[in-house]
């Protein structure tokens, strides 16, 4: 008997498997045993392996039958308590079987999942998938442990795999049916960011490897794909008894496969295969579709943009035997969206819709071609408009020459095409006097020539320009030196660093680009004379323009009279919360414009509102930006009335008036929900990867007036505990606004204009 067993299959890899050896030689634990189990290499693999056999390393030899069955044949040799699998190139650094061995000890794991870095011989860089946040797992509820399925960063115990196997029939994804079925079977599952394992990327890609395969048989590794799909689903209903968890870890198991292993090959099939390849590939995607259960087709986005958008965008590598076999594949595919899934496709994009719609019933590619066309002509049109944009705009060279207009004020903005937020309260205050001649410039893409000349002919000549956000239009115009530019940001208090104080972080912009955004200011406003420092770098503009009138939008938030008849209405309107505790969950985007668009759901509604008091209603309001979230969460119907998807058509700020607990991450709503009390969740699950992207101001943890949750599991302890301090809600409201008493509108009126 020994600690750790190290199944390691062997084939060709005489330039590689030396330095493999060395590594396990130089491990700080020496209580282990290597098991090599050569799979018939024609190379010198097996003599270089014979120079280190001794009582710990053992090589097994056996005609080439695939790693699935030199493992399998590890597994059944093994003697350690526990078992590491590596691949013959790759390396281990020094210490990562005392660290996963250490940590299974301690936290009595079954399995441990360490960090994975990739090196080629000259540098090396870490596999962000792979290093998963510190404590225990659970496969059921942790879905990011589906970003690592394979099984050498990773420790088990022997007791635990000793009956399971690697499917000797599958020969791709074959590794993701036994560490899944090992996530299922665990108990305790610990993860770790130490790093374990050194995945070696070599120059030349192998035949049989992964990336040739996608390559060269993207029909057949799509046939496989479906293999380990169909023996992985089986697993997961043998060890899910709850049918939510079931239908949920099929659903984001199925969409981690088209994210790395069924788009990747299918695309590359529709675009490079010869027509039989291409064929095949679609036919056995097909079957994939026939088995799949429709909660998951209906909650997919992911599959419903390949099997349309996806494909449709290389339609054009298709053959005309391909087209017919696809349309027949997307007919059949469409008829199974229900409604729910038709309204979303309609209301993101009416053209893919309709010609969905009439692709179901005529079973005909020309709906294809013509959205194609339509499409085509549409991006033609878009640069045509761009032209006319840049040409309107040397009207506001021209427009300088004539006299300029002291009374007339331009509020624009393009975060909405009604007036709204900041500006409408200014608006609305502004209209008491009728000296004021008021221009609204909100979002309009479709402006034609003459309207977009005489826009420019009014920023020329206004004495005031108000904004309240980024404003693309003016970027790069040089104002009169007797004009107002005056930035009301939108959001309250200094919290993400954004304008030229995130430069260089992995959210900012280039220097340039905020220069252009920001350089005409001659004011901005702000709630806190605390936070003029920070405005002032981020608008690089000096702090004796930074003025503390506070934020016109959140007067109304101060008006009880306001608040009650919010509420009111917010039940009429959704009576199924009508006397329940709400519970409102508003967090911010991540990354660049596609990624906040698939922004996934951490937070667990079902888990949640299991674990809570019945008498709590969760409301969802998403970013703006974020076109996913909810969709791929699949709501049991017992919870479907405490579950509600807000859209943007519903203020936040009405949200939070009626809410008794506010759940949020990075996001400035934490400063409204400061300022009407409330009590406050911080769900900060990826801080770490957040302030590597965006940074904050201040030190998050010491910063946040709510408890720091990192899991769903903390979100149900704060909220049954009771864990909340309105003393530091009150005290982080009193740091971030001067004045609350409803009066900032009539403040920036009165100092701006008179």
């Amino acid at each position: 008997m020994c600690k750790i067993s190290i199944i390691i299959p062997v084939y060709n890899v005489e330039d590689y498997i030396e330095e493999t050896l060395i590594s396990i030689k130089n491990q700080t634990m020496k209580d282990y045993e290597v098991i090599l189990v050569d799979d018939g290499s024609t190379d010198k693999s097996v003599q270089i392996i014979e120079k280190y056999i001794n009582e710990n390393i053992k090589l097994i030899n056996q005609e080439n039958s695939g790693p699935s069955c030199a493992r399998n044949k590890g597994i059944g040799l093994a003697k350690g308590d526990y078992i590491a699998f590596m691949d013959s190139d790759d390396t281990i650094p020094e210490d990562s079987l005392e660290i996963r061995y250490k940590l299974a000890i301690e936290n009595d794991a079954e399995i441990v999942i360490g960090g994975t870095y990739k090196f080629d011989g000259k540098e090396q860089w870490p596999m962000q998938n792979h290093f998963l946040s510190e404590g225990l797992k659970n496969i059921r509820s942790d879905y990011d442990m589906l970003k690592t399925l394979g099984p050498c960063n990773k420790l088990f115990k022997r007791s635990l795999i000793e009956n399971i196997r690697f499917p000797e029939n599958i020969k791709y994804a074959e590794d993701q049916v036994f560490v899944m079925e090992a996530y299922l079977k665990a108990k305790n599952i610990y993860a770790s960011k130490n790093v374990v394992y050194f995945y070696r990327v070599r120059p030349e890609e192998a035949e049989g490897s992964l990336t040739k395969q996608i390559i060269n048989k993207s029909d057949f590794v799509i046939k496989q794909v479906n293999e380990s799909w169909s023996r992985t689903l089986k697993n997961i209903e043998t060890y899910c008894k709850d049918e939510y968890e079931k239908d949920m870890l099929s659903l984001k198991y199925f969409e981690r496969l088209l994210d790395y292993d069924i788009w990747p090959p299918l695309k590359n099939a529709v675009i490079r295969g010869e027509e039989t390849v291409k064929i095949n590939a679609l036919k056995n995607m097909n079957e994939i579709l026939k088995e799949i259960d429709p909660i998951i087709i209906n909650n997919s986005r992911k599959l419903r943009w390949i099997m349309g958008q996806g494909i449709i965008n290389k339609y054009l590598f298709l053959t005309k035997n391909t087209k017919k076999v696809y349309v027949e594949i997307l007919a059949d595919f469409y008829n199974k969206f229900n409604s729910n899934s038709k309204e979303i496709l309609e209301k993101e994009n009416i053209q893919l819709y309709k010609c969905l719609e009439n692709v179901s019933k005529s079973r005909s590619s020309l709906s294809i071609f013509k959205y194609l066309v339509r499409r085509r002509l549409g991006r033609v049109l878009g640069k045509v408009k761009n032209i006319f944009r840049r040409s309107a705009k040397i009207s506001f060279n021209f427009g300088k020459m004539l006299s300029m207009n002291e009374n007339l004020v331009i509020l624009a903005s393009n975060k909405g095409e009604e007036l709204q937020g900041n500006l409408k309260f200014i608006y609305d205050e502004l209209k008491k006097d009728s000296k004021y001649k008021i221009k609204l410039y909100m979002k309009n893409d479709s402006r034609n020539f003459k309207e977009l000349v005489d826009m420019y002919l009014d920023f020329s000549r206004a004495k005031y320009i108000v904004l309240d956000d980024y404003y693309r239009q003016i970027y790069g115009l040089k104002f009169r030196k007797k004009a107002e530019v005056i930035q009301v940001w939108h959001a309250c208090g200094a919290f993400k660093k954004f304008g030229f104080s995130s430069i260089g972080k992995g959210d900012g912009n280039p220097k340039e680009f905020e220069e252009r955004a920001h350089s005409a200011y001659t004011k901005v406003i702000t709630s806190s004379k605390n936070i003029i420092p920070k405005y002032a770098e981020a608008f690089n503009i000096s702090e004796k323009n930074i003025l503390p009138l506070g934020v016109p939008r959140t007067d109304i938030l101060l008006d009880e009279a306001y608040r009650l008849y919010k509420k009111n209405d917010l039940e009429e309107n959704y009576p199924e919360i009508k006397g329940k505790k709400i519970i409102l969950y508003a967090p911010t985007f991540r990354g660049n414009t596609k990624q906040r668009q698939n922004f996934k759901l951490e937070l667990n509604p079902v888990q949640l509102l299991k674990g809570i008091d019945e008498d709590y209603v969760l409301i969802l309001k998403l970013h703006p930006s974020v076109k996913n979230g909810i969709n791929d969460v699949v709501i049991p119907k017992e919870l479907e009335n405490r579950v509600i998807n807000m859209d943007s058509s519903t203020e936040i700020n009405d949200l939070i008036i009626a809410s008794e607990i506010v759940i949020t991450d990075y996001s400035s709503v934490v400063f409204e929900a400061s300022l009407l009390e409330k009590k406050i969740i911080m769900y900060a699950y990826d801080k770490n990867e957040y302030l590597a992207e965006r940074d904050f101001y201040y030190d998050y943890d010491s910063f946040v007036p709510g408890f720091i949750a990192e899991k769903n599991e903390d979100i149900i302890r704060i909220i049954n505990e009771n864990e909340f301090d309105l003393k530091k809600v009150r005290e982080f409201r009193d740091k971030f606004f001067d004045d609350c008493d409803g009066q900032a509108s009539k403040r920036f009126v009165e100092t701006i204009f008179k």
